[in-house]
């Protein structure tokens, strides 16, 4: 996982060999500490986790996707930190939010029911929350109310501002 600095520069890279045994489907940043907090799905048989590392790259926590949820998938999905520091995953087939407080400690569900289901989940510092049914944008909002939404199929992310309607695309060299 690269790590990069406002202007764009590469100032670190965690490099683990977990990352070796699974497949990260997000990477969150820790509003508080500022650790680096990814969800990795190990297997079909093997309950996923969201493991979080410290800028240096040392595993800080590990929080483990409960297997007795009727349904659930084994794999987080979708997840954002809020501002509070609880953790919100989303589960597709269950069509719900799982939710963990600071600690890992499994707090419950909200329902999502009402569409297709949900991939992503992003919570900002006024309690509001939105979540992204659409497999090609994952969600991420910044402080000052703009929003990222990466578009893995395009190898792309875009940078949206609901005020002034501007989109703003980064896009990985080469493509």
């Amino acid at each position: 996982i690269g790590v990069y600095d406002f202007n764009g520069n590469r100032i670190g890279t965690i490099d683990s060999d977990v990352f070796n045994q699974g497949k990260i489907s997000d990477v969150e940043i820790h509003p508080s500490t500022g650790n680096i907090y990814v969800s990795l799905d190990f297997s079909a048989t093997t309950s996923g986790q969201i493991i979080g590392f410290s800028l240096d790259g040392t595993q800080v926590q590990a929080i483990n996707i409960p297997t007795d949820l009727p349904g659930a998938f084994l794999t987080p999905f979708g997840f954002d930190i809020a501002p509070d520091g609880n953790f919100w995953v989303t589960q597709p087939n269950l069509n719900a939010i799982l939710r963990y407080d600071p600690l890992g400690s499994f707090l419950g569900t909200i329902d999502v029911s009402g569409g297709n289901a949900v991939l992503d989940v992003t919570v900002e510092p006024g309690g509001q929350w939105t979540i992204s049914r659409d497999p090609s944008a994952l969600l991420n909002v910044r402080s000052d109310g703009k929003f990222w939404a990466a578009e893995p199929a395009n190898n792309r992310s875009v940078l949206i501002d609901p005020d002034n309607g501007f989109q703003i695309v980064a896009q990985r060299a080469g493509n």
